[in-house]
């Protein structure tokens, strides 16, 4: 009988072999590992300024903006419109001092109940165009579509795939009333490459302390090349949409009132609309001199009483001639 030989150990070859054959967690960029995970729990993004008070704040009230200005926010749409890799200062502050070792969190998402599940990340244009740079620490951030100046920020990401970053929340330093942070975005709201392109972007902050939430602010985002022309147009859509619900019943009907001191009526109507208030100006221009009532032998000419248009207004003047032989 042939003696068996003993079975052979794995070498050291092998072993490495085995352990290649295996993929490596961070073999592929963040984007393709994090495309494939299942989402949690959709982020909230009520505002909920909680017990500690928390408050968010872009200084008092502008009318306006120039076109090219870094960033601008409108009080009246509740906006920030920035450019991209713009420094931007938030200002932060509670009414009470919350917990020491509290932080805020900045979580960017899409606005709308229909894409609110997906990632918010820079597009592979700018992402690329940063990891060729070689710097290692850029390289990790590079899909982060927020950034922040603070020196203790944190940049993590969620087993869902959103990314976010964290910075301390100490208070306002002595005599300040605010706690200011500087932010940039990374891309366009516009960029085409981006699964971004063309969406809204909210920007959750949270105040937290050993992962509970203490308050939340959101504001929308629109990072964009000109900021001040971008606001402007999209006040001016919003006020000229509002003038045009209120036209349909703003124009009241025919008024007669006497000026004082004078016999001849006046008949007034009023418009919310500019556009139209500028057609009615010109027509009165046009018609007024021919239909301008005149006094015959002590009765008053009405066009609203002898006249229905313009021609027959014309037809029933009397002509100088007339009144002279009479």
């Amino acid at each position: 009988m042939t003696p068996t030989s003993p079975k052979k150990s794995p070498t050291v070859s092998d072993r490495r072999f085995t352990f290649a054959a295996q993929p490596h967690p961070m073999a592929y960029p963040m984007a393709h590992q994090s495309a494939q995970a299942p989402l949690q729990a959709l982020p909230e993004t009520s505002p909920f300024p909680g017990e500690y008070g928390f408050e968010l704040s872009f200084g008092p009230p502008t009318p306006g903006a120039t076109k090219s200005i870094d960033y601008t926010y409108s009080h009246v749409l509740k906006k920030l419109y920035v450019q991209r890799a713009a420094h931007c200062p938030f200002k932060f502050k509670s009414e009470r001092h919350p917990p020491d070792g509290s932080y805020i969190k900045v979580l960017p998402v899409y606005k709308g109940t229909h894409v609110l599940s997906e990632p918010v990340k820079r597009c592979s244009n700018h992402a690329v165009s940063e990891e060729e740079t070689g710097n290692l620490e850029m390289s990790q951030q590079r899909y982060h579509f927020v950034r922040s100046d603070n020196a203790s920020a944190k940049y993590e990401a969620l087993e869902s795939g959103r990314l976010y970053v964290t910075f301390p929340f100490l208070g306002p330093q002595v005599g300040a009333e605010f706690q200011t942070e500087l932010l940039s975005f990374q891309c366009f709201n516009s960029c085409g490459n981006s699964a971004h392109a063309k969406r809204r972007i909210d920007v959750i902050f949270t105040l937290e302390h050993q992962n509970v939430v203490l308050g939340r602010q959101v504001i929308e985002v629109r990072v964009c090349a000109c900021p001040g022309r971008d606001r402007q147009n999209e006040e001016q859509n919003q006020s000229g949409g509002q003038r045009k619900r209120r036209t349909s019943y703003s124009i009241a009907q025919n008024a007669k009132r006497k000026r004082a001191g004078s016999s001849v009526e006046q008949y007034v109507v009023t418009t919310a609309n500019q556009r139209l208030f500028e057609i009615l100006l010109n027509i009165k221009t046009l018609l007024e001199p021919i239909l301008e009532p005149r006094t015959l032998e002590g009765q008053s000419f009405s066009p609203s009483s002898n006249a229905s248009s313009p021609r027959q207004a014309k037809n029933q003047t009397v002509p100088e001639s007339e009144s002279d032989e009479d």
